[in-house]
């Protein structure tokens, strides 16, 4: 019987951890970088996604720059908040395009993301028919 209780203390607990991750990941807007690059005080402090081409990573992997191919621009994140072997995956694992959530901060004039996650996205490979 006690065991039982466990099993469901377990389940309750998982389903709000989930559900709290839904939530969170909905506090996220998605920003186009191009709007970001004319007016980036209008985004300063907000929680923002951005995608776009990993362009380097620097030395103490911990700030990253990507690149926005639609939009031409370049923007820095802020690699921090991410644990060490997050940081180090981006480098060992040949990681070209990500996601970028984490909140907008203006840093000598220019916008910078504090990174609470890095996703990276799976290549689109088009193949010609013949």
């Amino acid at each position: 019987m006690r065991g039982i209780g466990v099993i469901f203390l377990v389940l309750i607990v998982s389903v709000g951890v989930s559900a709290q991750d839904k939530a969170r990941s909905k506090d996220y807007g998605v920003v186009d970088l191009a709007e970001l690059a004319v007016n980036p005080i209008e985004y300063e402090g907000k929680m923002v996604e951005i995608s776009g081409e990993v362009v380097s990573i620097n030395a103490d992997h911990k700030l990253m720059e990507v690149f926005n191919a639609r939009t031409k621009v370049l923007i820095v994140v802020n690699l921090d908040k991410l644990t060490e072997m997050q940081r180090r995956s981006l480098i060992k694992d040949p990681v070209h395009r990500v996601s970028v959530f984490g909140r907008l901060e203006m840093k000598g004039g220019r916008p910078v993301i504090k990174a609470d996650n890095v996703l990276p996205l799976a290549a689109t490979l088009i193949a010609g028919s013949k």
